[in-house]
Formats: structure tokens, C-alpha cells, sequence
């Protein structure tokens, strides 16, 4: 699940389909797209214009996310995508597959802009800086790589645990990882150093996302509990509970006090 950066698009993918959303009303704009792909995972660019999905046959349908028309396919990968981002400028996409392998693309050419990156394992996750100058991806290996988006070369390697969701502060020095083990763990992405890790979560943790000020992070797991804690030390704020399901997507308004936070019903995401 993603959402655009005003938070007015939400897109989701599960079961057979891929469906898009307006979070205030709960409306879909448009008729789902059924058997697109396998239902691992969705981008929508910053502007809301945008929805990258994965093919069944490897490629990156780019589709218009008003109509869900066709708008170009991107092949290179040889094996299933299974986590994808749009850069915060929304001029470059970041495709991460089961055989490691992580391509950087241009979406108004549809000519990839490096290649190769990536671990030996699964690619589970990426996320793009403010500045849109480093990619951070997480792999089933267990190790968090930060790679440098105009060169593709590896910036530093870290971590020890499996991270299902990264988020970067707004200050782009900070990266929060979170996955399986319960914890949320905060880097310092310069040195990868751990700052702190987050004790409080019962369950696998699913999204993590900060506020804009860069002052809170929110973090939502399994059993559809949300966290907010203070960023710079750690503290825990405020436990919400209400959803049904697992809170995969979090995203904060754009004053900093409002939160889109989606759920999970079934395996779909």
C-alpha cells in the first residue's frame, strides 16, 4: 500500500487486484485492475499521477492512477518484484526483486538509470531520502544497504534483523527500520550506527513513517496497534488501537498532526 505525498490517493493491492482510494471519503475513482500482477507491492509517485505495480512476467506496469490506463511497462528484472518507490520528486523509481536485485529507473524514458545493485536475498523494502540522493533497501538477509542513487554504488551496509518497512527522517540522517522481531530501530545512516532501538509492540511491525518536523515517529504493526514515539530520544508518546487488521501504510499530514494509517484484511497488502 502507498500514498501519494498530499495524502489525498491511497493505493492498495491484494487478492487479484489493485484498487485506488480517496482516504476522506472512502471512495474508489476508479474500477479495480484484476490480475494484473502478483499482489506484492505498489508505488504511487508523489504527485498522485503515477501507480507502479509488478507484472507477472517480471516487468513494472506504470499505469495512470485517475483511469488505471496503460501508461508503459518497464522490463529488466528475472525474477518476482516484490517492493518498489518512487523518489520523492517522483524522477526516479526503485524496483527491488526475490534474486536481490534492485534497478533504478528513469519513468519518463523507461530506460533504467543503474542496475545490478542489490544483496544476495530477497529485496523486502526501500525507501528514498528527502533529497531523493540515497535509496535504503532492506533484504531478507537481514542487512540494510543505503546505496548512492546517481552512482548505484553501496554507500554502507548495517543492521541484524529483517526490515519489512523503512522511513527516513526530514533531515535525511536518520533511517527507522522495522520488521518481524517487534522492535523499531532508529540509524544513523552517515555511520550506521543503531541510535536507539524501540521496545513496546507485541506483534510484527509493518509500517513506520516520521512526521515531517522530523519530532515523531509513528510505527503501526500485526495486531493494528499505532505508536507514536519521540524521535530524538526514544520515548514512547501515545498508543492508538482500533483497526482490524494489520496497519501496513502510515503516513502523516501535511501540518504534522494528521495520519493516514490504511489496514490490512487478509495476507493482501
Amino acid at each position: 500500500m502507498d500514498a501519494s505525498a498530499d495524502g489525498r490517493v491511497l493505493a492498495a493491492v491484494g487478492g487479484d487486484s489493485a484498487r485506488l482510494w480517496d482516504p476522506i471519503t472512502g471512495l474508489s475513482p476508479a474500477p479495480p485492475l484484476v490480475g494484473s500482477g502478483p499482489p506484492n507491492c505498489v508505488a504511487l509517485s508523489p504527485d498522485g499521477g503515477t501507480l507502479a505495480l509488478p507484472g507477472w512476467d517480471y516487468a513494472i506496469e506504470l499505469r495512470d492512477a485517475a483511469t488505471l490506463r496503460p501508461l508503459a511497462t518497464l522490463r529488466g528484472h528475472d525474477a518476482l518484484i516484490t517492493a518498489l518507490a518512487f523518489a520523492p520528486d517522483g524522477r526516479a523509481l526503485a524496483s527491488g526483486s526475490r534474486d536481490g536485485e534492485i534497478i533504478l529507473w528513469d519513468p519518463s524514458t523507461e530506460v533504467p538509470r543503474a542496475t545490478q545493485l542489490g544483496g544476495d536475498r530477497s529485496v523486502v523494502a526501500l525507501a528514498f531520502a528527502p533529497d531523493g540522493l540515497v535509496l535504503a533497501s532492506g533484504s531478507s538477509d537481514g542487512a540494510i544497504r543505503l546505496w548512492d542513487v546517481d552512482s548505484g554504488r553501496l554507500r554502507v551496509a548495517f543492521g541484524g534483523h529483517v526490515a519489512m518497512c523503512l522511513a527516513f527522517g526530514a533531515d535525511g540522517r536518520t533511517l527507522a527500520s522495522a520488521g518481524f522481531d517487534r522492535l523499531v530501530r532508529q540509524w544513523d545512516i552517515s555511520t550506521g550506527r543503531l541510535r536507539s532501538a524501540l521496545r513496546g509492540h507485541g506483534s510484527p511491525v509493518m509500517s513506520v513513517s516520521y512526521s515531517p518536523d522530523g519530532q515523531t515517529l509513528a510505527s503501526g504493526d500485526d495486531r493494528g496497534a499505532i505508536r507514536l514515539w519521540e524521535a530524538a530520544s526514544g520515548r514512547p508518546r501515545v498508543e492508538f488501537r482500533g483497526h482490524e487488521g494489520g496497519v501496513v501504510s502510515l503516513r502523516f499530514g501535511a501540518d504534522g498532526r494528521s495520519r493516514r494509517c490504511p489496514r490490512r484484511r487478509g495476507a493482501g497488502r
